[in-house]
């Protein structure tokens, strides 16, 4: 679960917001913050990373692309 959005980061200018839920970050699951941050680590080669996804305040699970800066 998303624990915070830094204001004019990546997560934040894709619409990422503070208890949606992340459930895959570039196809690998996600099970807690360091493995989070070691597939989007792996993933600063890149242009963007696919996250896995579900909307808090919407409910809807979907796949969303954030760019990497």
């Amino acid at each position: 679960m998303v624990a915070e959005v830094v204001t004019g980061s990546p997560a934040g200018s894709v619409g990422i917001a503070k208890e949606d839920v992340i459930f895959q970050v570039g196809g690998q699951d996600v099970n807690d913050k360091d493995q989070f941050r070691r597939y989007v680590g792996e993933a600063t080669q890149t242009e963007s990373v696919i996250i896995l996804i579900r909307d808090e305040e919407s409910g809807m699970t979907g796949y969303m692309a954030i760019p990497i800066r």
